[in-house]
């Protein structure tokens, strides 16, 4: 006759640890799966949209800030001409007042003179 062994495992305990293990991992994905519905993904396709949209903004503000800078360069340009041809006009005019004033005299003077 076979004698049993008792640290022999039987096909029934084999076969309920087996099951427990099944159970187990369902019960796990379950819970993973539950978990991951939680999360709030973005699509790929979506993301890249958003990325490349964001690219064009930031081409285009930057592209803004070029001619805006450009814009500014010439207005400083345009102040700087007026600036120099208001500063000459003004020392034109110092100048050309006693020279008027000068050329009057001398004129009324001349025209004294001849009468």
């Amino acid at each position: 006759m076979t004698t049993v062994d008792p640290s022999d495992v039987t096909t029934g305990e084999l076969s309920r640890g087996l099951s427990r293990v099944e159970r187990e991992m369902r019960e796990g994905f379950s819970a993973i799966r539950k978990e991951i519905s939680g999360l709030s993904f973005v699509p790929a396709a979506v993301y890249a949209a958003d990325m490349l949209a964001y690219r064009d903004k930031i081409q285009r503000l930057e592209g803004d800030l070029d001619e805006e800078r450009q814009e500014r360069r010439e207005d400083q340009k345009i102040a700087q001409q007026r600036s120099w041809q208001a500063s000459w006009s003004i020392r034109l005019a110092i100048i050309s007042m006693p020279l008027s004033l000068a050329v009057s005299v001398a004129a009324g003077l001349l025209i004294a003179a001849l009468k």
